[in-house]
């Protein structure tokens, strides 16, 4: 079992909600965890304790929103297909995916995580 299908679940993504999480309103409205969370910690120092409810409120958004949105009435967008792009991805281990194929989600993982290592630094040094 792949990480990511470990995700899907927690996110329960089943065939149905698959479809919901691909309606570009989905994708669009979840870009806006990050920003919140990273500011909601970077803002701990002047609001305090207080900044734990844009965190949880972040939090909580991030899992209800790809189940919140109807299905997607058309596939034919981009932010449909990164979803449906996503859902190959993690079953990877039960169908083939081409080698040429394999090589560009790992570097942009890898360029995601340095990126994330940078966020968590900025934020734990207030920078």
């Amino acid at each position: 079992m792949t990480l990511e299908r470990k995700i899907s679940k927690l996110f329960k993504l089943i065939d149905e909600n698959w479809m919901k999480h691909a309606n570009p309103r989905s994708v669009w409205t979840r870009y806006s965890v990050l920003p919140i969370i990273v500011l909601a910690f970077w803002s701990g120092v002047w609001i305090g304790w207080w900044s734990l409810i844009p965190v949880v409120m972040s939090l909580g958004w991030m899992f209800f929103n790809p189940i919140f949105f109807k299905k997607a009435k058309s596939t034919k967008n981009w932010a449909s297909k990164s979803v449906l792009g996503e859902r190959v991805w993690l079953n990877r281990d039960k169908i083939e995916i081409p080698k040429h194929h394999k090589t560009l989600p790992k570097i942009l993982n890898g360029i995601s995580s340095v990126g994330m290592i940078l966020s968590i630094w900025g934020i734990v040094v207030l920078s």
